[in-house]
């Protein structure tokens, strides 16, 4: 099967975005640890909520295998999504 040069950076970057999220949620939970993180709009932290939206489509359209994404900033979360059969709690 042919695999187009995009699709493979994709797929590069989207395996390099799971390994730098596992890391990072590892760091994650040791340095607030006991602390809760408040959810907030994306663009009360300068995100945009349809760059979001777009990714998620882009993901199901190319049928990416992604455990979860999350986006902080000023430890408050702007964007979290999981996907099946992943959760907030299973990664």
């Amino acid at each position: 099967m042919w695999i187009s040069k995009k699709t493979k950076i994709i797929t590069m970057i989207v395996g390099l975005l799971a390994i730098a999220t596992t890391v990072f949620m590892l760091f994650l939970d040791s340095a607030f640890e006991g602390k809760a993180w408040q959810k907030v709009p994306p663009e009360k932290l300068g995100f945009d909520s349809d760059t979001f939206s777009e990714m998620l489509a882009d993901i199901e359209a190319n049928d990416q295998k992604i455990h979860g994404i999350l986006v902080m900033r000023e430890e408050q979360i702007a964007f979290e999504q999981y996907f099946p059969p992943y959760k907030e709690d299973i990664l």
